[in-house]
Parts: structure tokens; C-alpha cells; sequence
């Protein structure tokens, strides 16, 4: 009697949780019928817990919204998105839309960081307000993150005050990101795109098109653990791509720049990527990567004033009014500069020299230390007139300096000139070099001495406009060992003085 009495308390217990669970059910099932015809809700609540820009069943969604919503976390947080609709921009029409990005901007930077977000379409910027020293339009914060849907997302300038820069950054800001979007401009000479004058650390630039307009697409001050990568930049061509001075840990990376009219304009000046040292600033430059940069049609290739432990790797170069690669002395009001520790590996340099008789190559200037050159390939170095001193594929005036493994051909006078002391040439192939004059000029020239010239490949294949002399080493106490050199109009190995060391070359 007792167990009965206790099955049937079960069963009515078990009953009763089923009818308490369907009741819940459709109680819930009703709210999602009813929230079905819904158009759409900005703020849905779960007691304390709030998720933004939900899109309901039925209803036309922002799906800029709905893309960052954000979703609620464990402690009931959503992600803190701003849009500059919220704050009167309106896409693709003819109004100012600065204030109202701006308003976003800071409405971000107020709740110590957040991401503003651009819709597709054209937001126009018609004005600009003091930044200090300077103006811009747009200012952004520390972690703050500025970002679009790709090139779609185009911030129209039509500022052309000289100094009024597009985009500017936080002064000594910290973990800024700038994405996926595209800068048009109208800006006139001494402007830039994107500025950080007075250092920015922890910086991300990523996927940014600048088009044509800035004089600078970019320029860096001051800044440390810096990455600017995939991007598309075009100058104003007497300006440079990318300008970096007295910064640190800054990596330059898979980005394409270029003129800014046309791809086959060869302006006289402007470089794809520069860095230097200002001596009026405490900071140094050192400790930075430029890789894998594709630079063409634009005045000259990649520069180093005063930078040290840098590394350039991978980068191609083409069709370029001036020098292929600089690494040049900083020559400041106050005193000299070195570069020390350069290391040039793996790069492609081929066209320089368009409208402009004095490019090289690559050009080493005097005094700096510790360089190293090795597994280039330098192809089509021109120079239609000698007197100027271009047309040379390696051209090196710095002691210490090893120039290995390159690959040169082409080039209108000599493959490879070293005026330098205790260098370093080894293991290169130079072929058929002296395209400017027939049996005038060389494939490796060494007037430096105490050097060593070994192991290289300088053959010319042709049958006229042939090089003078593979190897000409006017320098005193050099070691010229097991080099092939075949193929010179008039001798293949040439060392006027006879005081260096020569064995098992091949001629």
C-alpha cells in the first residue's frame, strides 16, 4: 500500500514538471511567433544582459549592424561598435561628412576605445580642424580601430591646403588600427594620407588603399611595433609611399606602391619606401623590415638614411626613375649618421634608370658598416650617357661591405663597382654587362684594396657590345680565386699592378 501511495506521488510530481515545461515552451514559442513579424529591434534584453543591432525574422536588417553586432559574452558584454550614420554621415551624397565620422571617432575614443565602423559607399570630407602644428581631418585615438568593408569603403578629401593631412593619429597614442578601406584624395603638395607625427606604438595599418592626391601615402614619426601591410598606396610623386623616420620594430610588408597618375609615369622623385634619422629627434632608427613590397613606376625604389639592423628581403622593384635600393649617409645639422647592419637579401631590381641617366641599382654610400648584399638579382640597369654616372648594378663605397650570391645582367656599364676597402666579392654571376658601349666597361671593377674576389661567374654571350674586362681589380693586396670570367672583348682578368693574389681562375 505504501509503495503504491508513493508511485502515484511520483507520477503526479513527473506530470506536473512536464506541464510546468510545456507551458514554458509555448510561452517561448509564442515570443518567437510573435517576434517573427517583427520588422526589427536595435536592443534586445535577457535581464541584465543587452545585444545590439539584432536582426529579427521577417524584417530588412542593416546588415552593416548585423555583420558587428557583437555577440553576448559571459559577463553580458557586447562589442563596442560606432557608425557615423548614428551621428548624421550620410553615404554617397554631396555633405561633409567629417564631423559626423569624427563625432563617431570620439564617441569611441570616450569609452576608451571601440571600433567605428564605415558602410560601402562614398563619405565625403570637405574640412578639417588644428591638430596643433597641423591639421587634419580625421583624428583617431588610442584603441581605437577605424575600418570599413574593403576599397568599397572610400573617404572622399577634397581639402588642397598644403599641410592638411587626411587621417591623423594620436600623438605618443597606443594600439590604433586603421582597415579596409580606401583614401581618395584631392590634397595638394606636403600632404599625407595617413600621419603619425609624434609616435605611435602598437600600430596596424592594413588593407588601405591611398589613390592618387597625398603627397605622402603614409608618414611615421617616432613610432615603435608598427605593421603596415597589404596595402595599395600611390604618391603624389615628389613625395614618398611610405616615409618612416626615427622609429623602431616598424615592418613594411606586402604592399604595392606606385605613381599616382599612371603606371607607366616615371616621375623624377619620390621613393616607394624611405627610412631615416632626423639627429634633432633623441630616437634612433633601427631594428626594422621592409619584405615582400612590390615597387614600380615611381621615382626610386627603397632608401636608408641613418638606419641601422634593418633588414630588406624580397622586395621587387621595376620600371623606376631613379636608384633600385639606396643606403645613403644622414648628413644632418648636427652630425653623421651611420647605417649599420643592413642586410639586402632576396630582392628583384629590374628597370631603373627611366628619364634619369644617373641611377644604379643599388648604391652603398661611403662610411657605413657592417652591409650585406646577397642573392639579388638585378636585371636592365640604364643609363644612356656615362658622364653621369649611372648605369651600374651594384655600386659600393663602404668598407667591410659583402656583396655574395647576386645575380646582374644587363647593366648599361659595369655589373659590379666597389671603390671601398676589406670587402667582400663573392659567388656572383654577372652576365653580359656594358650594354651602353661596345668593349668599354666591366662586370666587376674592385679599385678598393685588401679585398677578396672569389668563386664569381662574369661571362658575356654576346657577339658584340661585349664587356671591356670581365674582372678589373685596380685595388692592391686583393685574393682573385677560382673565378670563371669568359667572354671580354679584350681581357678577361686585369690586374694592372700585380700585386694581388690570383689562382685557379678559369678564363
Amino acid at each position: 500500500m505504501v509503495r503504491d501511495i508513493i508511485g502515484i506521488k511520483y507520477i503526479k510530481m513527473r506530470f506536473k514538471l512536464l506541464f510546468i515545461f510545456l507551458t514554458i515552451s509555448c510561452s517561448i514559442f509564442g515570443q518567437r511567433t510573435k517576434m517573427k513579424y517583427s520588422e526589427i529591434t536595435d536592443t534586445l534584453k535577457f535581464g541584465s544582459k543587452t545585444a545590439t543591432g539584432i536582426y529579427i525574422t521577417g524584417g530588412s536588417a542593416d546588415s552593416t549592424k548585423l555583420l558587428h553586432a557583437g555577440i553576448i559574452n559571459s559577463l553580458g558584454r557586447d562589442t563596442a561598435y560606432f557608425y557615423p550614420e548614428t551621428y548624421g554621415a550620410i553615404v554617397n551624397d554631396t555633405l561633409d561628412d567629417r564631423s559626423a565620422i569624427q563625432a563617431a571617432i570620439d564617441a569611441a575614443c570616450n569609452k576608451g576605445g571601440g571600433i567605428v565602423w564605415l558602410s560601402k559607399g562614398e563619405y565625403r570630407l570637405k574640412s578639417s580642424a588644428s591638430r596643433g602644428s597641423y591639421q587634419s581631418s580625421l583624428h583617431v585615438c588610442s584603441n581605437v580601430t577605424l575600418m570599413g568593408q574593403g576599397f568599397q569603403c572610400v573617404l572622399k578629401t577634397t581639402l588642397t591646403t598644403s599641410g592638411t593631412h587626411v587621417i591623423s593619429l594620436q600623438h605618443a597614442g597606443n594600439n590604433i588600427k586603421l582597415k579596409d578601406f580606401q583614401i581618395k584624395s584631392d590634397s595638394s603638395y606636403a600632404t599625407a594620407g595617413i600621419i603619425a607625427l609624434y609616435g605611435v606604438n602598437n600600430l596596424l595599418i592594413s588593407r588601405i588603399k591611398i589613390d592618387r592626391g597625398t603627397c605622402w601615402g603614409i608618414e611615421l614619426y617616432d613610432c615603435s611595433k608598427v605593421l603596415v601591410e597589404n596595402c595599395d598606396i600611390q604618391n603624389g610623386g615628389a613625395c614618398h609611399g611610405i616615409e618612416v623616420g626615427n622609429s623602431n620594430g616598424v615592418v613594411v610588408r606586402n604592399n604595392e606602391f606606385y605613381s599616382n597618375t599612371t603606371k607607366t609615369y616615371h616621375p623624377l622623385r619620390g621613393n616607394g619606401i624611405e627610412f631615416f634619422t632626423d639627429d634633432t629627434r633623441e630616437t634612433r632608427s633601427y631594428g626594422n623590415l621592409v619584405e615582400g613590397n612590390h615597387i614600380h613606376n615611381i621615382g626610386g625604389g627603397i632608401t636608408m638614411w641613418g638606419d641601422s639592423l634593418t633588414s630588406i628581403i624580397g622586395n621587387t622593384i621595376h620600371q623606376i626613375s631613379g636608384h633600385g635600393m639606396t643606403v645613403v649617409t644622414w648628413k644632418g645639422s648636427v652630425d653623421t649618421i651611420l647605417n649599420v647592419g643592413i642586410k639586402i637579401v632576396g630582392n628583384t631590381i629590374k628597370g631603373t634608370g627611366y628619364i634619369n641617366n644617373s641611377s644604379l641599382g643599388m648604391i652603398i654610400e661611403p662610411t657605413n658598416r657592417d652591409i650585406l648584399i646577397a642573392n639579388n638579382i638585378l636585371d636592365t640597369i640604364i643609363s644612356l650617357d656615362a658622364g653621369y654616372g649611372g648605369g651600374v648594378g651594384i655600386d659600393n663605397q663602404a668598407d667591410g661591405t659583402i656583396i655574395e650570391g647576386n645575380i646582374i645582367q644587363h647593366a648599361y656599364i659595369n655589373g659590379i663597382s666597389n671603390q671601398a676597402d676589406y670587402c667582400v666579392i663573392n659567388n656572383n654571376r654577372i652576365m653580359d654587362c656594358s650594354v651602353l658601349t661596345d668593349n668599354a666597361y666591366r662586370g666587376i671593377s674592385c679599385s678598393g684594396d685588401y679585398c677578396t674576389i672569389v668563386g664569381n661567374s662574369v661571362l658575356d654571350t654576346r657577339a658584340d657590345s661585349r664587356m671591356d674586362i670581365c674582372i678589373y681589380v685596380p685595388g692592391t693586396n686583393c685574393v682573385i680565386v677560382a673565378n670563371i670570367a669568359q667572354g671580354a672583348s679584350n681581357v678577361n682578368i686585369y690586374d694592372p699592378d700585380g700585386t694581388d693574389i690570383k689562382a685557379n681562375n678559369k678564363e
